[in-house]
């Protein structure tokens, strides 16, 4: 995913690649991309378009067929180690609140010989892709809100080494969270391993490779 900051008018470009890392080969293999409510569908790069369908919700669905080549109609077979990307652009239409992303995912699912349609384990559950982020690169939580009894705030964009700190409001220390991917969670619980209660907390997230500090608000509610 490519771009600039967040402006009404902009393009985003998204780019899902699908990649058979198993060692049997799978058909039937079917993408979908639910939009985030920020961005319209625009054009795609791909042989293949994509079915749009608007949700009550005013989101768009974008999902495609890839049970068949689409430039010679011939079953199509994803062969292990085979690579199939797709490439859309899709425009801003209503910029997210300061320091919010624009965050999307992508889904697939497919058949191979364990799992048949009508068989006896049905199609593959989905699979799900990475976060993506707009601008790139800017280390996000989501979803915020969130309520500890039914979620976990996500960290994403997070330099490896980096830990994760929480606070409340008057600056007492809530948890400590160690990064060694490029992600980290809080399960809403403080040291104690105790849920807290509701309110705004901080987080601040330190390298020591830096002397720059991230710093943030996490809303906890229990609706």
């Amino acid at each position: 995913m490519s771009g600039d900051n967040p402006k009404k008018g902009n393009d985003i470009t998204y780019k899902i690649e699908l990649i058979n890392d198993t060692p049997i080969s799978v058909s039937n293999v079917s993408v979908w991309d639910t939009l985030p409510a920020q961005v319209s569908f625009k054009y795609c790069n791909f042989a293949a378009t994509p079915v749009i369908t608007t949700l009550p919700d005013g989101r768009q669905l974008l999902s495609w067929d890839l049970s068949k080549d689409p430039a010679t109609g011939n079953p199509l077979i994803f062969d292990p180690g085979e690579i199939i990307q797709i490439e859309f652009i899709a425009t801003i239409v209503d910029v997210p609140p300061e320091k919010q992303p624009i965050v999307n995912y992508a889904a697939v699912d497919y058949n191979d010989t364990h799992y048949v349609e009508n068989g006896p384990f049905g199609k593959h559950p989905p699979v799900y892709s990475s976060a993506a982020f707009f601008p790139l690169g800017r280390p996000v939580a989501f979803p915020n809100p969130f309520n500890p009894d039914k979620q976990k705030i996500k960290f994403e964009n997070i330099v490896p080494s980096s830990v994760i700190l929480i606070y409340t409001v008057s600056g007492e220390l809530v948890k400590s969270i160690n990064v060694s991917l490029l992600r980290g969670e809080w399960d809403g619980t403080n040291m104690q391993g105790k849920t807290v209660s509701e309110g705004i907390y901080y987080f601040v997230i330190k390298n020591p490779n830096s002397s720059v500090a991230l710093r943030g608000k996490i809303f906890v509610v229990r609706k």
